[in-house]
């Protein structure tokens, strides 16, 4: 499922990138205001689902081009969060439904034919 593979880099990436001191998370949603509360553990959590996230890569396409895969969509996902979060265009409602669609297109593809 390669939907749950970039959501699980998405939220990841999201993690790592609210963890700098850089960053003015807005209170918008509700993923920036869990975000806002201040607990220690921010930054492991963030990289233990990107290694998780590795490693369910890995298993689906093997070692070499899992990684490979894994390497090229975390690069594109933080580019596309740096661009579009100071935009204010990264909501959390409409980031669970474009998952929420890919998924459902993803498994009418996979499974109806």
């Amino acid at each position: 499922m390669l939907t749950v593979e970039i959501s699980t880099l998405l939220l990841g990436v999201f993690i790592m990138y609210s963890t700098s001191n850089k960053v003015v998370l807005f209170k918008n949603s509700s993923l920036d205001n869990i975000l806002n509360r201040s607990f220690a553990f921010k930054k492991i959590i963030g990289l233990v689902i990107l290694f998780l996230a590795l490693i369910y890569v890995m298993f689906s396409y093997g070692p070499t081009l899992g990684f490979l895969f894994w390497l090229f969509a975390l690069s594109s996902l933080l580019s596309l969060v740096i661009c579009i979060y100071p935009l204010r265009l990264f909501k959390t409602n409409y980031t669970v439904f474009v998952m929420i669609f890919s998924i459902v297109i993803e498994l009418i593809i996979n499974y109806a034919s």
